[in-house]
């Protein structure tokens, strides 16, 4: 596989603009999650077998 290659297992990844640590202590500015679901208002990250929404204005797709 060639290096910036994106396969069909490839999951996208959302970056935290601002820090969502109130949520939990790994969602802190500028971290890097997959993303799990999208919905209208929210990214849903799956961290220690829980679901996290951090608001969309809040992160970015990467």
């Amino acid at each position: 596989m060639l290096e910036g290659q994106i396969s069909i297992f490839d999951k996208p990844k959302v970056e935290l603009k601002d820090d969502c640590s109130k949520l939990h202590p790994l969602l802190t500015k500028g971290s890097i999650h997959e993303l799990y679901m999208e919905k209208e208002n929210n990214y849903i990250i799956f961290i220690d077998n829980v679901f996290y929404g951090p608001l969309k204005k809040s992160a970015r797709k990467c």
